[in-house]
């Protein structure tokens, strides 16, 4: 009987701690700004990419003139 009580005791307890939303919010939020970061770095080596592309063809046209 002491045994049951105990459980009840504990699962009563720690249910608002289970059914927070903080965590799960920080969670989302982290997962969602690491993907913003990841996209950004991708965006930016693009440009980087795009940049050396440019400057190689000018060099090209700069040797066939």
């Amino acid at each position: 009987m002491k045994l049951l009580k105990l459980f009840l005791m504990i699962i009563i307890g720690s249910t608002p701690i289970a059914c927070s939303k903080s965590d799960d919010q920080k969670t989302q939020e982290h997962f969602l700004s690491g993907q913003q970061r990841a996209l950004e770095r991708a965006q930016d080596v693009n440009n980087v990419l795009q940049q050396a592309e440019e400057k190689k063809r000018q060099q090209l046209e700069d040797t066939e003139r």
